[in-house]
């Protein structure tokens, strides 16, 4: 984990994810990259009005400048700053590609126990699309070494095994142990398809210290909240993969659903791979 990028909007959540980062970026040597985007505005009417885009883009500048600061008089860690115009999640992605990214560090915000992500669709889109683990810190969370990771799995097919590293790497560095959920529904028999995916997921682990934990709720969401109300953890963990349970508990924001614990980080290892395509 040598790169890692923070997107920020100068709200305080950014900020707290920002000072997460470079926490998590001293525990590896990393490198940070604060990454402004500012959308251009649409034109809704064939009136011209002034922009003063050299002003936008000297503020931004001054801003990222102001938190850079901050990181490094605070954390004695130093960061890159990008502002760019466009599409958030397209810049942020495009950045990703081609900065040899290895990690988002991304705010959120929660309403009550309900994950209500700070950039709304461009935090959502960003986790769906990444081709790199993205981590979301809530506003109030504060950095802690983790000591016990919960990783959620619905015991599908890894495309990907090498999705798994940054995990073990986090596991072994802070030498943290893993509980692998599975929710099942009431009276479920195993099935020999989950049960080779348990026994690969074994392999992927390899290394870190793991056990394999089941709780029986009909919905999938209700039994995650419930292990965690039983079990702690420092780390919320996810594979999304497309159309699974996991995309839907995590991509659709706005379901009643949704009733997580927002206090703790998440982090998304997606099932794909960076390409230079």
């Amino acid at each position: 984990m040598k790169n890692i990028l923070i997107p920020v909007d100068f709200s305080e959540e950014a900020a707290n994810a920002a000072f997460y980062a470079a926490q998590l970026a001293k525990q590896f040597g990393a490198e940070l990259t604060l990454m402004y985007v500012f959308r251009l505005p649409i034109a809704v009417s064939e009136v011209p009005y002034p922009v003063d885009f050299v002003r936008i883009e000297e503020e931004n500048r001054d801003l990222l400048s102001g938190l850079a600061k901050q990181l490094e008089i605070k954390y004695g860690v130093k960061a890159h700053q990008v502002s760019v115009s466009g599409f958030a999640d397209d810049e942020i992605l495009e950045k990703v590609a081609s900065s040899g990214i290895d990690l988002v560090v991304i705010g959120m915000k929660g309403a009550g126990r309900k994950l209500s992500f700070l950039l709304g669709s461009t935090a959502t889109a960003v986790m769906k699309k990444s081709p790199v683990p993205v981590l979301a810190i809530p506003g109030d969370a504060t950095f802690k070494i983790p000591g016990h990771i919960l990783l959620t799995s619905d015991f599908q097919k890894v495309n990907h095994p090498e999705i798994f590293k940054t995990l073990t790497v986090l596991c072994k560095h802070f030498r943290a142990d893993v509980s692998l959920l599975n929710v099942i529904k009431p009276g479920e028999l195993p099935q020999r398809k989950k049960a080779m995916e348990g026994i690969r997921l074994e392999t992927y682990l390899e290394g870190v210290d793991f056990q394999f934990e089941f709780e029986e709720e009909g919905n999938v969401e209700t039994g995650v909240e419930r292990y965690l109300n039983k079990h702690p953890a420092d780390l919320l963990v996810i594979v999304p993969h497309q159309h699974s349970i996991m995309e839907r508990l995590f991509y659709k924001t706005h379901s009643a659903k949704l009733m997580l614990h927002a206090s703790i980080p998440v982090l998304a290892l997606p099932d794909k791979v960076l390409t230079n395509a």
